[in-house]
């Protein structure tokens, strides 16, 4: 990839609409809302078609799901599924002669999430969607969990690490992801300021 292409990745591929980002009330009668889930919102801009779409995140006790909905269809455009793991990630690593590597052994300690599910419709793939879940995510998490103060008696970061099962399609994502910048030098999904 050119030095432009990297460039012009990392700026088109940025749509959440900066300052969208809010707490939402979930419905009274929702099972996430009687077990400790956070509800928020943030609004998308597809950098091809201009068109604002509704994002909707919930953070519970151990997870955390994103998605990016066409609201005209009902239909959901991108989804983001992250689990708290402990294990079940890996860095990449390049040798001298730029050749990936993965670090199986990698050796983590909560409160690391990864993606236990990652999805984009195909006409709507290499836009950002993703990307934009991704930073929703690494967003909410960077805030602490929403009821860690009362589980365990502090609010510490989270972060999102590449997880250790991933199909061809999310590695050479994380790949780009470090590349691009939007890995931060510890491994973990740089979190944006201006959400």
């Amino acid at each position: 990839m050119s030095s432009f292409n990297v460039a012009w990745d990392s700026i088109t591929k940025m749509p959440i609409v900066p300052g969208s980002v809010s707490e939402g009330v979930p419905h009274p009668r929702a099972k996430y809302a009687k077990r400790g889930y956070k509800q928020y919102t943030a609004s998308f801009e597809d950098p091809v078609t201009g068109e604002i779409l509704p994002m909707l995140a919930r953070h519970g006790p151990s997870d955390l799901w994103a998605t990016i909905k066409d609201p005209k269809e009902e239909v959901i455009l991108s989804t983001l599924d992250l689990d708290s793991q402990s294990d079940n990630a890996y860095r990449i690593t390049y040798d001298d002669q730029g050749n990936k590597n993965r670090m199986e052994d990698w050796e983590i300690l909560p409160p690391y999430y990864s993606a236990g599910y990652v999805e984009t419709q195909d006409d709507r793939q290499r836009r950002g969607y993703a990307t934009a879940l991704y930073d929703l995510a690494a967003y909410l998490l960077s805030r602490g969990h929403p009821n860690y103060e009362e589980q365990w008696g502090g609010q510490p970061p989270l972060s999102i690490v590449p997880s250790g099962d991933q199909e061809e399609d999310g590695f050479l994502f994380w790949e780009n992801a470090y590349k691009t910048g939007k890995v931060t030098d510890d491994d973990t999904w740089r979190v944006r300021d201006d959400l």
